[in-house]
């Protein structure tokens, strides 16, 4: 059964980007990826534009004022 909403945690180099990134792939489903940091959503949106050549990858920043 595939469970909508799950969380992943790790260490610095253990593989989060690319396992978020094989997921994506196999459910074939828009996905949301929060993060609490610009400098790793622009990081991570860069590494997604990569992953998935044909495909649209955004990232939003909120700021608390």
């Amino acid at each position: 059964m595939l469970q909508l909403n799950q969380t992943l945690e790790g260490v610095t180099g253990s593989g989060k980007t690319y396992t978020m990134a094989k997921v994506i792939e196999n459910v074939k489903m828009p996905t949301i990826i929060m993060i609490h940091n610009k400098t790793l959503a622009a990081q991570l949106c860069s590494k997604f534009h990569s992953f998935f050549l044909n495909t649209l990858a955004y990232f939003f920043l909120c700021i608390k004022k």
